[in-house]
């Protein structure tokens, strides 16, 4: 949990790779920690997932987090895990999941919507939160969420985010954010890939923390 903490403070990127060939890996995840970036993530539903994990893990494993997403039972956790992954992302809020991926070793981020699961997923011993989907929640529902969550709680925010919104994403008090298309989708050349993380980076940078209040 310390580590995700520590990369998202240098970094509060996770780029996810959906529908990226093995043969693309190195020369995307290359791009991408130039821009800084330090956690990866390769969805189960891409193209030889395993073996895209396998060379993030062999190549850059000292340089970032390396991520397996759309973790959905314990036999893609345990082969992730098995391929190098430490850090697994799940769409859904399944306490089983979040205990098997801690007694693994690896770092949980369940897939929550409520404050209801948020709860649940923390009590069932989740690293961090992964708010979803952040189009239908909005900066206003993940500030009232984050408002009833203990202050420790790090908080990732996934889906529909982009250069457009991100600010107020991260004006709302999240930690994180797990970018997919904003950053990469199949296809985008290497140059295309750098210009979408600079135009999130920037947006990032012009966006500050909300200040925390006093009764």
């Amino acid at each position: 949990m310390e580590r995700l903490k520590q990369v998202l403070s240098e970094n509060p990127i996770i780029a996810i790779l959906r529908g990226i060939h093995p043969t693309e890996v190195v020369r995307v995840a290359e791009v991408l920690i130039s821009t800084g970036i330090r956690a990866i993530e390769i969805p189960f539903n891409s193209p030889e997932p395993l073996k895209s994990i396998e060379i993030l893990a062999n190549n850059f494993s000292k340089e970032i987090l390396v991520g397996c997403g759309t973790v959905v039972n314990l036999e893609e956790l345990k082969a992730a895990q098995a391929a190098g992954a430490v850090l697994a992302l799940h769409p859904h809020a399944d306490p089983q999941l979040v205990k098997a991926t801690r007694e693994l070793g690896m770092i949980s981020l369940p897939g929550v919507m409520t404050p209801t699961e948020c709860f649940a997923m923390l009590e069932a011993g989740a690293s961090a939160l992964k708010l979803f989907p952040c189009e239908v929640i909005g900066p206003a529902g993940v500030g009232a969420i984050k408002a009833v969550l203990r202050d420790d709680t790090t908080i990732i925010a996934v889906g529909g985010i982009s250069a457009d919104n991100i600010g107020e994403f991260r004006s709302a008090g999240v930690d994180g954010f797990a970018l997919g298309s904003s950053i990469y989708k199949p296809g985008m050349s290497l140059n295309d890939i750098q210009a979408s993380v600079k135009s999130i980076s920037e947006s990032l940078s012009q966006s500050d923390f909300p200040t925390k209040k006093t009764d």
